[in-house]
């Protein structure tokens, strides 16, 4: 093994021109990869030999406490970074400023040969040149220096007096360290290495009058290396895929919009920020995919990978909150078919007798009617709703612990320690199949929620109307067919042996169907007038004194407030009740099935949607889960899935990533649930007090 000739303490270039690009991509072949190392020379400011031997990263390691990451041929190390004080760059001057040249040699094995081949320095804030892409204009250099002081007297520095506290802030004017370490290095097949790189960054630091020595300073210490046989893959997947994924998330976001403006007059103003929403969910998707696509043929750096996800991460996070927060605040409404039986229905005939009990027309209640039916059925069926609404398709806590254990497992059984690449990679994927079991088991195995709450508005003979846009939204049939539920129990039991025994009618919307789930897009002038009828009641909760002498001089009331509340919604029933029975002449619909297309694209294109005219379509598959969590599991764990890539690179715990995804997830259940709770109670006139 040859050194060469000790070189001069002065930063002279090593290479200049287009002689670097052919020094950068020079290879060397190896006898056997797991021996290569580094090996370092320090000198002296007066060119004299201080120091030759092994060389290890802890020696360029300004972090005190932690240990720096190791050189292993082609494996992810996890970066070292931490805040230094400004005492601790003092105390380090004093110790080598100005005096310590470090040199860093590859050493390796080729042919049976050891030899050493000097490692070129990039320091990317010596010149404008270091920062640009173009390796031909970079200036490389021999060595370098941990850190560089400035005296504050016009002394040699070992004269100066080593003062303690305060007193060392009087030692320099100014200090040059080192901030940023980064070693680059390419692996090529054959046992071939690419010439490492040494990547430098110093940062300047003027030790004014009113410094303090608890200043903090940033420090990063990282190993990054590409695969050659990779290095294809990942341009093809950066240039070719990611392009065509941000087109696709492009088209798809004005598709949405092309719908949503057949559902809502909006504004232009309204359709750019409905794009714009629209956009940042399509985009973090797409980011997503790029950076699962690159961890699955493991062709990519993680600057790339972080760069992908921590987008993505802020892009699905502000589309999933407006998103949640919009369809929390859907106009909803439990329209009760209950209808009062006169009282001779419970004298000397039994309970069984209630079956056979006549009703009125819906349309034709009043307000003193209202005193013989219970609203317990509304407040049950309104908590039943919302607690429907926080209910999720998979368990995120569930998930945390299964990939927690995964990778337990797959720890102890490796012969050696995962890379970090396998490591990311396999954490991912197996978050996926997770999800995909658990979203399987719900759908097979378990009890549909969904189904279970269409049946309690059979049962409870309650209707929901909502609407996300003034022209769309969702309607569950909820009439009896036995035309009454506020009864006892055995004549509940007795309803329900003659619905299974086919002896009444049946619960859908069609004399002849079940059907209970609807997509709808009612009539234009439905919410206008929807609208009129609750305007007497929120000019009255603005202090409209009028309107409250006027309602206080018609009925009598000892709560003029309960009472308007009372009457808005027993006409807000009565004008759904009609409309559904197709008693209101200038407001109808029509019910008709979606085509293939439109249940693929949720779409709705050849509807009958006038002013006056509006569609019913038959819904199979519950879709105003939309307007839940439920119908949502997928943006949610497209979130999780990016905070757990995203804390894992960043502290490589991956405890600290689930207990992350956990407390996420329980917060924006809890959020969810009293944004829906508030809207119940405002949209429904159901006093909050009685909400759970």
């Amino acid at each position: 093994m040859r050194l060469e000739k000790a070189p001069s303490p002065n930063c002279r270039p090593l290479q200049i021109g287009k002689s670097t690009r052919e020094l950068l991509t020079k290879t060397l072949q190896l006898s056997n990869p797991a021996e290569v190392e580094l090996f370092s020379t320090n000198y002296d400011l007066s060119g004299r030999l201080q120091r030759w031997g092994a060389f290890k990263l802890d020696q360029l390691n300004l972090c005190h406490g932690q240990k720096a990451p190791t050189l292993r041929l082609a494996q992810h190390q996890v970066p070292l970074e931490c805040q230094l004080s400004l005492e601790q760059l003092i105390d380090l001057a004093s110790q080598q400023a100005n005096d310590n040249y470090l040199s860093l040699y590859l050493n390796f094995s080729s042919n049976n040969q050891f030899l050493l081949h000097q490692l070129p320095v990039l320091i990317e804030t010596l010149s404008p040149e270091n920062q640009r892409l173009q390796q031909e204009e970079w200036q490389l250099v021999k060595r370098f220096q941990l850190i560089s002081a400035q005296p504050k007297f016009n002394r040699q520095h070992g004269m100066l007096p080593r003062y303690e506290d305060a007193h060392k802030l009087q030692l320099y004017r100014s200090l040059r360290y080192l901030s940023q370490v980064e070693l680059q290095y390419t692996v090529h097949p054959g046992q071939r290495i690419g010439l490492p790189l040494l990547r430098l960054n110093y940062r300047n630091i003027e030790i004014a009058d009113n410094a303090s020595l608890k200043q903090l300073h940033p420090f990063q210490l990282s190993i990054s290396f590409v695969d050659s046989r990779q290095r294809h893959k990942t341009q093809l997947l950066l240039k070719l895929a990611l392009p065509l994924l941000l087109l696709w998330a492009f088209a798809a976001a004005l598709f949405r919009l092309q719908n949503l403006r057949r559902r809502r007059a909006a504004e232009l103003c309204n359709n750019l920020v409905e794009l714009l929403l629209q956009l940042s969910g399509n985009v973090a998707k797409a980011l997503l995919m790029t950076a699962l696509m690159l961890l699955t043929v493991q062709a990519y750096n993680y600057n790339q990978l972080a760069w992908l996800s921590y987008s993505a991460f802020l892009l699905q996070l502000m589309f999933l909150g407006v998103h949640l927060r919009r369809i929390s605040q859907l106009n909803v409404f439990l329209i009760d078919w209950e209808r009062p039986r006169s009282s001779s229905s419970y004298e000397g005939q039994g309970q069984r007798m209630n079956l056979d009990s006549s009703s009125l027309c819906s349309s034709v209640r009043t307000y003193v009617a209202e005193s013989s039916v219970s609203a317990w059925r509304i407040l049950f069926t309104a908590n039943a709703w919302i607690r429907l609404s926080a209910s999720q398709s998979y368990s995120t806590l569930l998930q945390a612990f299964a990939i927690i254990a995964l990778q337990q497992l797959c720890t102890h059984l490796s012969p050696v320690a995962l890379d970090l690449t396998l490591q990311t990679a396999l954490i991912s994927g197996s978050y996926l199949v997770i999800y995909a079991i658990q979203i399987l088991v719900h759908r097979l195995l378990l009890p549909n929620p969904l189904q279970k709450f269409v049946d309690l508005c059979s049962q409870a003979n309650v209707s929901l109307f909502s609407l996300l846009d003034p022209s769309y939204g969702y309607y569950i049939h909820g009439r009896s067919p036995h035309g009454f539920a506020d009864t006892d129990m055995s004549s509940m039991i007795l309803q329900l042996q003659r619905e299974g025994q086919n002896m009444c009618g049946r619960r859908g919307l069609l004399m002849d169907s079940d059907k209970q789930a609807y997509i709808i897009l009612p009539p234009r002038n439905l919410h206008i007038y929807l609208e009129r009828l609750l305007l007497p009641l929120q000019r009255s909760r603005h202090g409209s004194l009028s309107q409250t002498l006027l309602y206080q001089k018609d009925i009598p009331s000892i709560d003029g407030q309960v009472e308007r509340t009372s009457i808005a919604y027993a006409s807000v029933n009565r004008f759904f009740c009609a409309f559904i029975d197709h008693a209101i002449k200038d407001m109808d619909y029509i019910i008709k099935e979606k085509s293939l297309v439109e249940k693929l694209c949720n779409c709705e294109i050849d509807n009958y949607l006038t002013e006056n005219k509006g569609t019913f379509y038959i819904d199979d598959y519950y879709t105003f889960s939309h307007a839940l969590l439920l119908g949502n599991h997928f943006n949610i764990f497209v979130l999780e899935l990016l905070i757990l890539l995203s804390i894992f690179m960043l502290t490589s715990s991956l405890l600290i990533a689930t207990a992350l995804i956990c407390v996420m997830n329980k917060l924006l259940r809890y959020v969810f649930i009293k944004w829906v709770r508030c809207n119940v109670s405002r949209k429904t006139l159901i006093d909050e007090r009685f909400l759970l």
